[in-house]
């Protein structure tokens, strides 16, 4: 026994982060956090593509500002588990439960398996790791392919396997069909090419091979595009680039780190204490990826968790690097062991015990866990326990009174429980001519429409927080849309936070 220990002690102690990783991103996955409206149309999309046509909503959709690979997936888990919230969220936790594994191989490939196993269970039970894998959103598909990147760039400079070089310059490429961020990888990796072709350690076949798929992905993505949706991609990409970007100052990225665990600032300091010859790369990706989040952004929010998990290997680098420098004076090989592990149990016990305690409470309970992302008050929309029962009584009223010619507008994450034609307000302000963020003022015009979204054609009015706090706070959408319906509407449903409002044509 003590012999199996020995041997297979990394293994064991895996299979249980591996399993709380596991318990905390899958358990009542489809109630809590509170569905978020992005989740609503990124599983529209997944649904349409499964179904062989790019569409969002009630318009067409060419994959702008959203390459198609993580609906892709996503329409993959809506064949087997249905057109529920609960089958794309599936599709992110299997991800972000992967990533687990990928951060211990990570420090496995630096020959130090105690630092992954650090950097692995910070990965699997923090808050912030674990809230975000709950939520249907593509970047969690980003993340994973980050790890994977950092993985075989890792093994590349070890090795000098050809093999990884292959592999990162595929998954490079896939990023930037998954998120226009991924074009950060793509640019690390043919750096990493370059250098490596620099050094002679590439010939220039490699370099040109490895490049041509490195952009392989991409250039399937865009010639798919300009062949059978034209006009509407360039339309869009023009658009896309064309919007301003919010001015922040770089202290948004301290507070945003700081907002989320203190001590992640210490994952800076750890990223340091990497082996040299792989730390540069790492630290010059971290880099290049905050660089990417604050020009798209303007700043750093609570989405911006691209970076999140380097921190932690960092962090997990740092404990690493202090306890072996504690205990490097100590000469009996067994008690050095045990010396090193006590002080790591305890070190992430205080870092992670109260954290692990209050997910597992919230996650049983259902209860609200935007708090963890530091979400702000006025951008939580969660329906709660009580409320979700409400929620599904507003659902049965509208579904046993429409078919599938009708028309509903709500919120975009309920739009998938209802048996009518999908709108929201957006949409329904769009098709008068008007623009948005999002959108431009010739949505209409140029025949992009496949359906009338405006909310006169709608049979009800789905109505919730996000309505009120969200829509309603759009000038635009309030005074020639919502304003309109909250006074000449009928309300034929109210409780809790869900009213439903019948178009007196009707």
């Amino acid at each position: 026994m003590k012999n199996f220990w020995q041997k297979h002690w990394s293994n064991i102690v895996l299979v249980f982060i591996l399993l709380a990783g596991i318990f905390l991103r899958f358990w009542n996955l489809n109630s809590t956090p509170g569905w978020w409206p992005d989740e609503g149309v990124y599983l529209n999309i997944a649904n349409n593509l499964l179904h062989g046509k790019a569409q969002m909503l009630s318009f067409s959709y060419p994959f702008v500002p959203h390459p198609p690979l993580y609906f892709i997936i996503v329409a993959g888990f809506i064949k087997f588990f249905g057109y529920k919230m609960i089958a794309i969220r599936l599709a992110s936790a299997v991800m972000g439960t992967i990533l687990i594994y990928i951060v211990y191989l990570i420090g496995k490939s630096i020959n130090k398996i105690g630092l992954g196993l650090i950097a692995a269970f910070f990965v699997a039970v923090m808050p912030e790791m674990v809230v975000f894998s709950r939520y249907g959103l593509t970047y969690n598909l980003l993340i994973l392919l980050i790890g994977l990147v950092i993985y075989f760039t890792i093994s590349y400079t070890y090795t000098n396997n050809n093999k990884y070089l292959v592999w990162g310059a595929l998954l490079s490429g896939l990023a930037l069909v998954t998120s226009y961020s991924g074009i950060v990888l793509v640019a690390f990796w043919f750096i990493l090419l370059f250098y490596h072709y620099l050094l002679n350690k590439i010939t220039w076949e490699k370099l040109l091979s490895k490049s041509i798929l490195l952009a392989g992905p991409f250039l399937v993505y865009l010639g798919w595009e300009l062949l059978f949706n034209h006009d509407s991609f360039i339309h869009d990409i023009i658009y896309t680039l064309g919007r301003n970007f919010e001015s922040s100052s770089i202290n948004s990225f301290i507070q945003a780190i700081i907002s989320l665990n203190i001590y992640l600032v210490f994952g800076f300091l750890g990223l340091l204490f990497l082996p040299k010859n792989i730390k540069y790369w790492v630290i010059l990706l971290f880099i290049m990826i905050i660089g990417s989040e604050y020009f798209m952004r303007g700043g750093f929010v609570w989405y911006s968790t691209t970076y999140i998990f380097i921190l932690y290997f960092g962090l997990a680098s740092f404990i690493d690097f202090i306890t072996n420098y504690e205990t490097e004076k100590i000469n009996n090989k067994s008690l050095k062991k045990l010396v090193y592990l006590g002080i790591i149990l305890i070190v992430i016990g205080a870092l992670s015990l109260n954290n692990i305690f209050d997910l597992y409470f919230k996650i049983s309970n259902k209860n609200w866990l935007e708090a963890k992302l530091n979400i702000p008050q006025e951008r939580i929309f969660s329906v709660d326990n009580k409320g979700q029962i409400y929620l599904d009584e507003a659902i049965n009223y509208i579904n046993s009174r429409v078919t599938a010619v009708d028309t509903v507008v709500s919120s975009p994450q309920f739009s998938w429980m209802i048996n009518a034609k999908p709108s929201d307000p957006i949409l329904s302000y769009v098709y008068r001519g008007k623009s948005t963020t999002n959108f431009t003022d010739d949505m209409k015009s140029s025949g992009r429409f496949i359906y009338d979204p405006s909310y006169e054609k709608a049979k009800f009015l789905l109505d919730d927080k996000f309505m009120r706090n969200w829509y309603y706070n759009q000038n635009g959408i309030r005074y020639c849309i919502l304003d309109d319906i909250y006074t000449n509407w009928t309300r034929v449903y109210e409780k809790g936070d869900i009213r439903i409002f019948k178009n007196p044509n009707y």
